[in-house]
């Protein structure tokens, strides 16, 4: 298996446990879910990385 391939794999596998542990509990789905409708309502507001440690 080539290092590209195995590079993938483990991105992948990655973001399935990020996604396995963000869905672990229903506090976190229920936040998730209604983020969710929030943004698909136009509720949305773009935010820069660095301004969220200021």
């Amino acid at each position: 298996m080539s290092k590209q391939i195995k590079k993938r794999e483990l991105k992948k596998k990655c973001k399935i446990e990020e996604t396995e542990y963000l869905l672990s509990t229903e506090a976190n789905r229920s936040n998730l879910k209604k983020s969710i409708e929030q943004l698909n309502a136009g509720k949305g507001k773009a935010i820069r990385t660095v301004d969220i440690w200021k």
